[in-house]
């Protein structure tokens, strides 16, 4: 059930706007569980998961191929910049970090400089040579297509280095983060960190006005540079949006799941029409949830 909703979730966003919400369960063509999944236009995707797997598909997930990743380790995050060129990363004992330029027919090891981080969680690219990959603690920066690697500082703001969970790339230099971090006084803050204003690399918390203290920030979507969402584990979507020339503004309270589930994901097509998932528990089982919004 998990891997086809994840499947099936990212592919919403390419027709949410048509008032069809029926589901409709896909064969993923595996058994292992999948982790991520992305979908570069509503016929190319890939997904990602256990034991080095990687299935994609070409029209529409009507029927996924396995492909050969090379690895047996566990892939967490898939990214594609066009149909052809493509990243992967994940590990377990050993940090794995693939690349396609042929769509996924042949994968191969990038070499790099990650060498005191046993796995990566997440990775966005802005174009072929430009990108950001984060581990579970800390954000790393490429600009030769990820063969070396510069990781990101904290600001004085953050004592400990934060619990990152999701990222979203804005330009070559530019890029969002969530999860949560522990202030100059130790107490745990959710947060959303960002690079905008530091060119150093130095990552820094946007405040928060209504932000909850003991959330953690698990899912991250940018409409564009001015504009974003984060949904946090106590089942809340809050907005930021630049105040005139003002940015980054502060983070306000958006939305409040009935569940109080904490968000998976959240994505927007366009600035108008976006998805996000959630779950609640039915006579001791799981439901996932998904709600959507025409309207920004």
């Amino acid at each position: 059930m998990k891997i086809l909703f994840t499947l099936i979730f990212s592919m919403l966003i390419m027709s949410v706007g048509a008032q069809n919400y029926s589901w409709t369960a896909q064969e993923s063509g595996t058994t292992d569980l999948l982790n991520d999944v992305q979908f570069f236009d509503n016929m190319n995707g890939w997904a990602v998961g256990e034991n080095g797997t990687i299935v994609a598909t070409i029209d529409g997930g009507e029927t996924w191929t396995v492909q050969t990743s090379g690895t047996t380790e566990k892939l967490r995050s898939v990214y594609f910049l066009t149909t052809a060129r493509g990243w992967a990363v994940g590990g377990s004992t050993n940090l794995t970090l693939l690349t396609t330029y042929d769509g996924g027919s042949n994968w191969g090891a990038v070499p790099n400089d990650i060498s005191e981080e046993a796995f990566l969680k997440r990775i966005e690219f802005y174009d072929d040579m430009h990108g950001f990959a984060t581990s579970i603690n800390a954000i790393y920066y490429t600009s030769n297509g990820g063969a070396n690697w510069e990781k990101g500082v904290n600001s004085d703001y953050i004592a400990v280095s934060p619990i990152v969970h999701d990222l979203q790339v804005v330009s070559d230099t530019s890029a969002f983060m969530c999860g949560s971090y522990k202030n100059t006084l130790l107490n745990t803050r959710p947060g959303v960190f960002d690079n905008i204003l530091h060119y150093e690399g130095q990552w820094t918390p946007q405040g928060g006005d209504e932000f909850d203290t003991d959330d953690v920030l698990r899912a991250l979507c940018f409409t564009d540079s001015l504009k974003g969402f984060a949904g946090g584990q106590n089942g809340k979507i809050y907005t930021m949006e630049a105040d005139g020339e003002i940015f980054p503004s502060v983070w306000y309270l958006n939305f409040t799941t009935p569940s109080g589930g904490w968000i998976s994901s959240i994505d927007f097509f366009g600035n108008d029409y976006g998805v996000f998932n959630t779950s609640v528990e039915v006579n001791q089982q799981t439901v996932q949830l998904i709600y959507h919004s025409a309207d920004g």
